[in-house]
């Protein structure tokens, strides 16, 4: 899996986006027929960096309507023992091609900006329950700046451990199939037209 570097930054909590963010479905959610769209999960971790964050903010832009559908993520699971914090998303969206337009975290002590994924692409299926892949953040141990160490991403297929905590928290869905469409990290080089798929 190609992988891509950027640096965590000491910077100020972002500014909110002007859209309405997104959070995850209630409890009692049930899918809407009527309005085609589709139930997405996924997952972005940190790895190797000291707990201490807060909220997230992930936002994807519909390629047809250029309208960007920022979400709001709260920490879901901290494990001291690795310096390892998950955020799990289960939200609706409509059908259609997005693209990755920000993820910013807030630590206590700095955010980070990934730059590296802006522009991979996702397509999201009618009616659907489906996984779109874990962004995964792991510190290099090595740094420019003592604070703000260097990391690299990736992004990696956890479906298994997606869908089974997406399943428990919605016991609703326990039965569901849940497909998988993972981002597709390849497509700013296309853009860029540096390359393809390798």
């Amino acid at each position: 899996m190609k992988k891509g570097i950027f640096l965590i930054l000491l910077a100020s909590i972002a500014a909110g986006c002007a859209n309405s963010t997104i959070s995850n479905i209630p409890a009692q959610y049930k899918i809407n027929a009527k309005t085609q769209s589709s139930l997405v999960l996924g997952k972005i971790t940190f790895v190797g960096i000291e707990p201490g964050f807060g909220q997230l903010l992930f936002v994807l832009q519909d390629a047809a309507t250029e309208q960007d559908h920022p979400i709001k993520i709260a920490p879901a699971r901290t494990r001291q023992d690795e310096r390892t914090t998950d955020y799990y998303y289960f939200i609706e969206l409509p059908a259609g091609h997005y693209s990755i337009r920000e993820i910013t975290a807030v630590h206590q002590t700095f955010e980070i900006v990934d730059a590296y994924l802006l522009h991979a692409n996702v397509t999201i299926p009618k009616s659907s329950i489906v996984y779109i892949g874990t962004i995964k953040v792991k510190n290099l141990k090595h740094s420019l700046n003592r604070l703000a160490p260097i990391t690299e991403n990736e992004i990696v297929d956890e479906r298994q451990d997606v869908s089974g905590v997406f399943k428990e928290r919605y016991p609703q869905f326990k039965e569901a199939r849940v497909e998988t469409k993972l981002i597709d990290e390849y497509e700013l080089f296309k853009e860029d037209g540096i390359g393809g798929k390798f």
